[in-house]
């Protein structure tokens, strides 16, 4: 069972899980040029199957899977600062029906800066997908596909576009004959709908295992694509990986700025000087975007719009 996990911060240092056999699996990083002494996250066995998010604040967000009794998804997160909060359970009894290797509890930054677990009820053979926003410390809510949606199978993820639409990827119903890698998109977000599941492929072959889903416009990726990666056990095609088009919202660009050098200290509440920059697809709201200038953060900023 997987014990394994990876999210780089705003400065590119990793941040890992790992855990043996027949131990839990702990935390470790590598921001300052070696390895930390691992911190535990967990000492049951049956906590399997990590995923890790980071968000622009750096605040790491954590899901995992505990597959004891009717078994569980939960959720810690680590602040910027590096403290730990407390277990919280997302989800508990969600059904023991299926191999304990077809749960993929997964976890992504909504534009609210918020984190959406995915993970399966396994109550029944079909292991439909539900997809849960946490809003506040041991509060949930439940945006999950509507059971029959197509969004249902085994080994599921999320990953959120620029735009801020959320997108699922997995493979199809197991109780289904054609088993193929599926997803489906929520545009608009927490105030959108679920559109319809689409198979990103379908040649009649089958394709059983684990899909990972990434969008990424920052390293270096584009603002249109999500990437598709999976494995398949089903066949001798072994792993694949496909880029699928998605409508996402372009990156910013910058054209021009008023000043180009300045001081960084003094001034109000003494953050320096200030700076306007102009350019287009900033948003019309500043939301949790940031600017940084020699790769720190801008502390303050008085206007957010469209262009500027």
């Amino acid at each position: 069972y997987s014990r394994m996990a990876l999210a780089l911060d705003t400065n590119g240092f990793p941040h890992v899980m790992c855990g043996g056999q027949n131990q839990g699996f702990f935390y470790t990083n590598r921001t300052s040029g070696s390895w930390s002494s691992g911190v535990s996250m967990t000492s049951n066995a049956n906590d399997i199957h990590p995923s890790l998010v980071m968000g622009l604040d750096n605040v790491l967000h954590l899901t995992w899977f505990t597959r004891d009794g009717t078994r569980s998804i939960n959720y810690r997160e680590r602040s910027a600062a590096g403290a730990w909060s407390s277990t919280e359970t997302v989800a508990s009894a969600i059904g023991n029906s299926g191999d304990v290797v077809d749960q993929s509890p997964s976890v992504a930054l909504d534009s609210d800066n918020l984190p959406l677990i995915l993970y399966h009820e396994q109550a029944t053979a079909h292991a439909y997908v539900n997809v849960k926003k946490r809003t506040a410390a041991n509060t949930y809510v439940d945006y999950s596909p509507a059971q029959g949606s197509g969004a249902a199978g085994h080994d599921w993820s999320i990953a959120v576009s620029w735009a801020g639409d959320w997108t699922i990827c997995g493979h199809s119903d197991a109780s289904l004959s054609d088993i193929e890698p599926t997803c489906m998109t929520r545009n608009g977000g927490t105030a959108g709908t679920w559109g319809t599941a689409t198979k990103i492929v379908s040649d009649g072959r089958g394709r059983d295992g684990s899909q990972s889903i990434r969008y990424d416009p920052i390293y270096p990726g584009s603002s249109t694509t999500i990437d598709v990666t999976g494995s398949d056990e089903a066949s001798t095609e072994s792993d694949w990986f496909y880029n699928a088009d998605i409508t996402g919202a372009p990156p910013p660009v910058l054209l021009f700025s008023d000043i180009i050098t300045g001081a960084n200290s003094g001034g109000e509440s003494g953050n320096g000087v200030y700076i306007t920059l102009y350019g287009k697809n900033f948003g019309a709201t500043q939301g949790i975007s940031t600017v940084t200038v020699g790769g720190v953060a801008v502390p303050v900023y008085k206007i957010w719009g469209s262009h500027n």
